[in-house]
């Protein structure tokens, strides 16, 4: 057996300008144009952080690149036989929605929380909107900003895998023509050239204002953290420190308290990421909105989704009880 979503490629990858199912490697790099973050990730903490100097080649490290296992000739028939099935129920429907989740993105170094080596099996455990907003929880936002300065470089530099371009290719070619609803926050499908996209939970390419209207977007805030901490680009994240699905890595030994947040500049209000933690509500105009899309559906595809998660669950669930055919696609269990 290999991973599912290797099949999923191969699947999507029938329907796209290529009919090849072999999968390109994936060879993301760094965002060379930060210059902080380009001598810091990904990076070995140290207490004497001023000794640092990073090498040439810690510079130029790469992200693991996937490497798939060859499948057997009955993998590959059993492959061609799903691509029929999913092409069959894709060409008959006018109006196909498709839902993304998490294991779309694995694919392209995004970590998942729920399959077998996701992120909840490794015990680790998100942030919630709780956490972030009580009156008492500074010192919770100084350690995930912290964490997520150093994980953003390497999420940020994550390039869409196969099946994003095939979504795309579908839109193109007039064979989607709802908008795509995506649980995820890494912008990998608006990447790989889908021009309609729900971004059910957000993005993390954006921060705002909890208490006024204020947003930017998250590169010029990772300046502003480097402005309020100089000593940030002589901190390492910890050895062998993978990046997890909130987009952040793990640091150690390090007192939270020596981080500096900024605040909004116009209310001095708490900002955080634009994206839906858990415990945290959906804004009612985007729920709305994915309800009248699946109202609007003639059929529905749900791509590497547990649907454990209630918000996506609850669009299948009624375009299950309107009658609408539904396929979901995922690796392990699925609601």
């Amino acid at each position: 057996s290999f991973p599912l979503f290797s099949s999923i490629l191969s699947l999507l990858s029938l329907f796209c300008c290529s009919s090849s199912l072999s999968m390109r490697r994936l060879y993301p790099s760094y965002l060379r144009h930060c210059h902080h973050f380009s001598r810091t990730s990904p990076l070995v903490f140290k207490q004497q952080y001023t000794t640092i100097q990073p090498t040439e080649n810690e510079i130029e490290k790469k992200i693991v690149q996937f490497e798939p296992p060859l499948p057997t000739q009955e993998a590959i028939e059993l492959r061609r036989k799903n691509a029929s099935i999913l092409k069959k129920f894709r060409d008959k429907s006018d109006k196909l929605l498709v839902i993304s989740g998490a294991g779309i993105s694995t694919e392209s170094g995004h970590p998942d929380y729920r399959s077998p080596k996701g992120a909840y099996s490794q015990g680790h455990k998100p942030a919630t909107y709780q956490q972030f907003i009580k009156p008492d929880s500074e010192k919770f936002r100084k350690r995930y900003w912290l964490r997520s300065y150093f994980g953003f470089p390497n999420f940020a530099a994550m390039s869409p895998n196969s099946a994003h371009h095939a979504l795309a290719n579908w839109e193109k070619n007039k064979h989607i023509s709802l908008p795509i609803i995506t649980q995820n926050v890494d912008r990998l499908h608006t990447t790989a050239g889908s021009q309609d996209v729900v971004e059910l939970h957000g993005n993390l390419f954006e921060v705002v204002c909890l208490s006024c209207d204020f947003h930017i977007d998250r590169m010029t805030y990772q300046d502003w953290l480097f402005q309020a901490n100089p000593f940030l680009p002589h901190l390492r994240s910890t050895p062998g420190s993978a990046i997890r699905p909130d987009g952040d890595v793990y640091i150690s030994d390090l007192n939270p308290e020596l981080m500096k947040v900024p605040s909004c500049p116009k209310c001095h209000g708490i900002l955080k990421p634009n994206v839906v933690f858990f415990g945290e509500t959906i804004p009612k105009a985007r729920t709305e909105h994915t309800y009248d899309l699946v109202d609007n559906c003639s059929a529905l595809l749900c791509l590497g989704s547990s649907l454990q998660v209630f918000s996506a669950f609850r669009l299948v669930r009624r375009a299950k009880e309107r009658g609408v055919p539904v396929v979901v696609v995922n690796l392990g269990d699925t609601r």
